[in-house]
């Protein structure tokens, strides 16, 4: 994010990059990983990938259905993609 700010977005981009890379990987051990898609949720976000978020904010409350502020960020994820 500081890299964006700075005007450095090749150097951003590649942070993102990383964030999904370990993401996927913790999925890739273990497919019901809710916290790894919520990761991976935020990333995308951030990246301005708001469809890719939405999708993993969807499967992890469909492995964590209980967990409140899963659903606060899929409200959020809605919204960003309705701006």
């Amino acid at each position: 994010m500081i890299y964006r700010r700075l005007g450095q977005d090749e150097k951003a981009q590649a942070d993102f990059n990383r964030a999904i890379e370990i993401a996927n990987g913790e999925l890739a051990a273990n497919s019901n990983n809710w916290d790894a898609l919520s990761d991976r949720d935020r990333t995308y976000r951030l990246m301005g990938e708001f469809e890719l978020a939405l999708a993993d904010l969807n499967r992890a409350l469909a492995i964590a259905p209980r967990t409140a502020w899963l659903e606060e960020e899929r409200q959020k994820a809605l919204q960003e993609i309705s701006e």
